[in-house]
């Protein structure tokens, strides 16, 4: 897996920049309880991506951008190693499945 990225033209100034692999999951992405393969943190904003299982429960994975207080913004539904570019993100607007079973109750 490569080691990071660099993200650019976004209107979201928070997502561009740099981002670098983690081997541990942040404390943001705890709540989520699907399982990520590969997690990447921006080097200043908070700002998460991660390889992780689809939010529909379909087999493969998805690429998600994660803003800093741990809802999904944009989604990649390509079950790639390496995230598409463009127009093949998604907007979405999950918060974790932990969090949104909580509201419910």
């Amino acid at each position: 897996p490569a080691v990071g990225f660099f993200v650019a033209g976004s209107s979201n100034d928070g997502i561009n920049g740099l981002y670098a692999r983690s081997d541990t999951l942040p404390a943001s992405l705890a709540a989520h309880e699907k399982q990520f393969s590969l997690v990447y943190g921006h080097l200043s904003s908070g700002w998460h991506m991660g390889l992780a299982e689809k939010a529909d429960g379909s087999p493969g994975q998805e690429w998600l951008m994660v803003d800093p207080s741990g809802l999904d913004r944009l989604a990649n539904h390509d079950n790639t190693l390496i995230p598409g570019a463009g127009d093949t993100w998604k907007f979405v607007y999950r918060a974790p499945a932990a969090a949104a079973a909580g509201k419910e109750e």
